[in-house]
């Protein structure tokens, strides 16, 4: 656990030093990929503790709809680290991002909105089509999270229905 208070201290402050100064994108590569690790952690030890629950409290629940609001937040991080490596991974971020030259790299504050957007219209499944993965590697990371989605969601609603069902016949 301390770990992951570090790594989350050194991924804000390199964050908000990327985003106030002009970083090289070594430092910001090296920012994303500690944001990413945070994020994973978190996601590793709130799974943990909620699929370990052998009863459903409020706890279990806020922290199964946590990992799935964290979830995007990963993706979207990757999309980011992949953007950052191979820019125009993604069409339609700058537009997005309200960027009026065409072709024009996105400020990296502006891409990581659109891309945090894109992640989460993945992950719900909803795809919108505003933002287009362009690569191999952005359309495969794209569909891994869409699946991810569907998954956690079928697995995780119904682990915690079966687990209420048990607690309910317990209680009778």
């Amino acid at each position: 656990m301390p770990l992951l208070g570090i790594l989350g201290g050194l991924a804000v402050v390199g964050r908000f030093t990327a985003i106030l100064f002009k970083s090289s994108v070594i430092f910001e590569v090296v920012v994303l990929v500690m944001v990413i690790l945070f994020v994973l952690m978190a996601i590793l030890n709130i799974t943990q503790d909620h699929m370990g629950a052998k009863k459903i409290s409020a706890d279990t629940i806020v922290g199964a709809v946590i990992v799935y609001l964290l979830l995007g937040i990963f993706y979207s991080g990757i999309y980011m680290l992949v953007e950052t490596l191979v820019p125009g991974s993604f069409k339609g971020i700058c537009r997005l991002a309200a960027d009026t030259q065409s072709g024009a790299h996105c400020v990296s504050s502006q891409a990581a909105a659109a891309l945090q957007y894109y992640s989460f219209v993945t992950l719900s499944t909803l795809g919108y089509g505003n933002i287009t993965p362009i690569t191999p590697l952005s359309r495969m990371l794209s569909w891994l999270e869409a699946i991810c989605g569907q998954l956690y969601l079928a697995v995780t609603i119904a682990r915690l229905v079966g687990i209420h069902i048990a607690q309910s016949m317990q209680e009778r």
